[in-house]
């Protein structure tokens, strides 16, 4: 018999106290979830739905739920990041997540993805449904709004680091389900705009 948990308790109230950089990171992740279930190839009617809904809902609640620990605003958050998880199980993960799997880096897994995310989301869009482009135009704003920059500090990523991201993603199953393909060219160039420290070569 498998070890998987049979039911979920989501209560919002159990983030009132949780502090702000462990709830940015992780509210940060989920939204790359929802993301990526918009831009893996493996999508479909039913994931969309649970992916918008999620991002949405981020969108409109996270700012009010992290900044303001208001009760209702947390509690949204905390389904819709189950919502992401659900869609994103089905539909597999993406470009984000690709690099993201490297090993030895350390930098919380969260807050890695909420600075690549805009990178990703940006060479993405010209491969994605409309209506998941105007979501995704969304995202600047939150960030502004939860202040929270989307990008590596400078200095904080450079060097190895690069290469690991880099290295990880080459022929991940993550990579190839991304909608846009992407050259290990690309995955630099998005690291260099999401803050890293990219050598002029790479």
């Amino acid at each position: 018999m498998g070890s998987e948990p049979r039911v979920a308790l989501l209560d919002g109230q159990l983030l009132v106290s949780s502090p702000r950089q462990p709830m940015l990171d992780a509210g940060l992740d989920a939204v790359t979830h929802a993301c990526e279930a918009l831009w893996a190839r493996n999508r479909c009617l039913i994931t969309d739905a649970l992916a918008e809904k999620a991002l949405e809902t981020f969108l409109d609640r996270f700012p009010t739920a992290i900044n303001d620990r208001d009760p209702e605003a947390l509690q949204d958050i905390i389904e819709a990041s189950s919502a992401a998880n659900l869609a994103c199980g089905n539909t597999g993960l993406a470009l984000c997540h690709a690099m993201n799997t490297a090993p030895d880096v350390p930098l919380a897994h969260g807050y890695v993805n909420g600075c690549i995310l805009q990178a990703v989301a940006t060479f993405n869009r010209p491969r994605m449904d409309e209506r998941h482009q105007k979501l995704i135009d969304r995202l600047p704003k939150m960030y502004e709004e939860i202040q929270c920059s989307g990008k590596f500090k400078e200095g904080e990523c450079g060097g190895k680091n690069v290469e690991l991201f880099v290295n990880a993603s080459r022929d991940h199953p993550f990579r190839k389900n991304n909608v846009r393909e992407s050259s290990d060219a690309d995955c630099y160039d998005l690291l260099r705009q999401s803050g890293a420290t990219v050598a002029a070569a790479a």
